[in-house]
């Protein structure tokens, strides 16, 4: 932090862990916290100091330290975090232990992103029921036949399968999924990648070549959203049962009437509210009621995914 930082605006306190090659013998791991604060035309990192460890007591100490040092206690206002049970369990985590440091309520400023990685995980096991392991068995298998798929032949979602609120929807999150392309500003390819896919499986025009498939274990969060409207948009091509075929449809679904646009434009906080909701606005007018929103996250309860069932081709009935 520079000794000149004395700012007279109010702060947000954004941290975040990482386990990084030790310093001290390169070998070993050590937790690191990045820890900055942010506010009206200022943005400052106050350090990245080594943590005892990753849990909420540990984490709180480290970030509060360097507040205190920096003299920043009464410029704090809010807090911006990733939503882990490290940082949002509400007795002895990170964020609360913060919160009673400082003696004051502070805006939780959940990261949107995590929040909708959770969405996701219960959407994908909703609909494909849990996994064994940490990899996906049904993803192994498109990236395995991969080499051999037609990429000429896409399959995207058939309008007149649709009902008339759902073809309108359509066409709106067609719109807009363009305009985000129009744009360019994608600060990752795999965020681009599921706004191109997601306009090719809504009937707005094919990419000119598909990327191939790449991780595909549990922890990837975008690749349940990136495989499932891939194998739709292929899966005449794939060999799947009738039960996986149903699944996967319903993910593809929600994927791209409903999470694409969320996923894109969750980095943008003036957004927050909004697409807050309009998410649940969406979940409740093209899928089924069943979202619970709590404290800094929202859970989709299973129910929410699409109710009707593709036939033998892929299409909704």
């Amino acid at each position: 932090m520079s000794l000149s930082f004395k700012p007279e605006v109010p702060l947000v306190l954004h941290w975040d862990g990482k386990l990084l090659p030790s310093l001290a013998d390169g070998r070993s791991l050590e937790e690191r916290v990045a820890i900055l604060v942010s506010g009206e035309d200022t943005e400052e990192l106050l350090g990245v100091p080594v943590s005892a460890d990753g849990a909420g007591q540990a984490v709180a100490e480290t970030v509060l330290k360097l507040v205190r040092e920096s003299s920043l206690e009464g410029n704090i206002i809010g807090m911006a975090f990733d939503s882990t049970a490290a940082n949002t369990g509400m007795v002895q985590r990170a964020c609360i232990r913060i919160e009673r440091a400082l003696e004051k309520p502070l805006v939780w400023l959940a990261c949107r992103h995590h929040i909708l990685e959770v969405v996701l995980k219960d959407v994908f096991e909703a609909c494909m029921g849990p996994s064994s392991g940490p990899n996906i068995a049904l993803f192994k298998r498109l990236q395995n036949r991969w080499p051999i798929v037609d990429q000429s032949r896409p399959q995207p979602l058939t309008p007149n399968a649709l009902s008339s609120d759902e073809e309108a929807h359509r066409l709106e999150m067609l719109g807009h999924l363009k305009r985000l392309l129009d744009c360019g500003n994608h600060p990752r390819e795999d965020y681009k990648e599921i706004i191109l896919l997601s306009v090719a499986y809504l009937g707005g025009g094919v990419p000119t070549s598909f990327r191939a498939p790449g991780a595909y274990h549990m922890a990837r969060w975008m690749a349940k959203a990136i495989y499932a409207v891939k194998i739709m948009l292929f899966h005449d091509q794939l060999e799947m049962s009738r039960r996986e075929l149903a699944g996967i449809c319903r993910v593809a679904f929600f994927v791209t009437m409903v999470y694409a646009k969320c996923w894109n434009e969750a980095m943008i906080p003036s957004y927050a509210a909004k697409n807050d909701l309009d998410f649940i606005t969406d979940v409740k007018r093209i899928c089924d009621d069943g979202v619970a929103v709590g404290r800094g996250t929202c859970h989709a309860a299973p129910s929410l995914v699409p109710f009707r069932e593709p036939d033998r081709t892929g299409h909704l009935r």
